[in-house]
């Protein structure tokens, strides 16, 4: 791989290891859902960049960063929604509910 790890996909790493992508946190965790797993004890937020490493959302921040996906002077722990704009249709679903 040439260059910085560049941030892809939201994810949430299980206590039992297993990490899980999505679009945003919040999806993963609704498609957990139906899985029936409902409880979010344990579990570590971040996201899983090009290299397919999973960086907790400080460590994201830093990778970020570095391949320029968020200011240089950008400080606290990454969110998903500083690297993809919500979408109207998300906007809505999540004022709603």
């Amino acid at each position: 791989m040439d260059g910085p790890d560049l941030i892809l996909v939201a994810a949430v790493r299980y206590p039992w290891g297993e990490i899980v992508t999505g679009r945003r946190h919040r999806n993963v965790y609704e498609a957990m859902a139906l899985k029936g797993i409902t409880s979010r004890d344990g579990c570590e937020e971040g996201f899983v960049g090009r290299s397919g490493t999973f960086y907790t959302r400080e460590a994201a921040t830093r990778v970020a960063i570095s391949a320029r996906q968020i200011s240089a002077d950008h400080s606290g722990a990454l969110n998903s929604e500083q690297l993809w704009p919500l979408t109207p249709a998300e906007k809505a679903k999540w004022r709603d509910g």
